[in-house]
């Protein structure tokens, strides 16, 4: 018998009741592998256990009882799932018997899902009667055995003992190396939970709408003289839609709320408009916070230009000498006068001087080619 080839290497025999714990069992030894060392170094068992059970395996046939003889001729083991369910159960005691009287009574492992070997109490006892006679004193492996550990490492230490004893292997170096394999699976299983936390938040992170917030600052040189920034337009060109602000002074700040994720760390288009300033039509990688820096626009209070005119003889003045905060310029041919004023000394009305008699004083800025500078031929004393 030990060179005997079997077509499976356990039959599980069990009560109808006890199926869950079945079926368990099954997939457990179909899909059990030994350590490579152990494997090593017994060559002779073989890589993948085929299991019979009545449930999932049974072929039709003239008598049932015909083909569970046949199945357990053809194991080389037989599993009892013990419970007190299994220890009433008529089909439980024929298997039984039939594996003893193939002469392969060494060759029986019990497995204990509930109840008490020996009690002798109907309700507790998990063992047949003829377990009991063959077997006076048998230790199975029971998924309850007493110990301060948890349900499902007692379950899994019940199923390599049994593996250690089908096998005729040492149970603590088996129980260590699969104890082993079983942390490392944690291991991986809590890596990849992990990861997969990790892709859930990006992913939610990466497609969750936001918000932009974005400060200006100016980089030119700052004149007090000169009227602070006061209703600047800034426009957020997005693909299909326009975000507008206003910003009534230089500290504000413009909030743009629920903007798609696709445009997240992508270039959109910005503008800003404010009086006094340049204006600025560009492209920037769209941010949760962004800050834009802005400059004057030194021609809107330092350019100049303006027609010197007499308002007497209703003609212009060519060739005038006059003075603006201390520049001394002469008109042209055709009566005007053209001046630039550094940013630094910039002001919004200038104070004029010249040879004739000026009506008017100062020029107000902005000004443009439109500006006259009114004058009544009168020499001053």
């Amino acid at each position: 018998m030990p060179n005997q080839e079997f077509k499976y290497y356990a039959f599980i025999s069990y009560s109808w009741k006890d199926k869950k714990w079945a079926k368990w069992l099954q997939d457990k030894l179909e899909a059990y592998r030994l350590p490579s060392m152990v494997r090593k170094q017994n060559p002779d068992i073989p890589k993948r256990f085929d299991i019979f059970r009545d449930q999932t395996d049974i072929r039709m046939g003239p008598s049932l009882k015909d083909i569970l003889h046949d199945e357990l001729a053809n194991s080389k083991y037989l599993v009892i799932v013990c419970s007190p369910h299994a220890a009433r159960s008529k089909w439980v005691s024929n298997e039984i018997s039939e594996f003893i009287a193939m002469g392969k009574k060494e060759q029986i492992i019990l497995f204990i899902v509930d109840g008490i070997p020996y009690s002798g109490q109907p309700d507790t006892e998990c063992y047949p009667d003829i377990i009991k006679q063959h077997f006076p004193e048998y230790l199975g492996a029971d998924v309850h055995a007493e110990g301060n550990e948890s349900t499902w490492s007692k379950r899994e230490k019940a199923f390599i003992r049994m593996i250690a004893s089908m096998l005729d292997l040492n149970f603590d170096s088996l129980w260590n190396r699969h104890r082993r394999y079983l942390l490392q699976k944690l291991v991986s299983y809590f890596f990849i939970f992990l990861c997969s936390i990790s892709a859930l938040c990006w992913t939610w992170y990466a497609n969750r709408s936001f918000n932009t917030q974005m400060t200006i600052h100016e980089t030119t040189l700052h004149n007090p003289n000169l009227p602070p920034l006061e209703e600047a337009q800034v426009i957020l060109q997005l693909k299909n839609e326009i975000k507008q602000d206003t910003l009534h002074h230089i500290n504000d700040n413009v909030l743009w709320t629920n903007i798609p994720a696709k445009y997240r760390n992508k270039p959109v288009s910005i503008r800003f408009v404010c009086s006094g300033f340049e204006s600025i039509d560009t492209t920037i990688v769209l941010k949760e916070s962004l800050r834009l820096p802005v400059k004057r626009d030194p021609a809107v209070y330092g350019n100049i230009i303006a027609c010197l005119y007499d308002i007497e003889t209703e003609r212009v003045l060519p060739d005038i000498f006059v003075e603006i905060e201390g520049r001394k310029i002469q008109t042209d041919t055709n009566g005007y006068l053209h001046l630039f004023i550094p940013l630094a000394e910039q002001r919004k009305c200038y104070t004029l001087k010249s040879s004739v008699h000026l009506v008017d004083t100062c020029i107000y800025m902005p000004c443009d080619s439109n500006a006259i500078i009114r004058t009544l031929l009168k020499t001053q004393p």
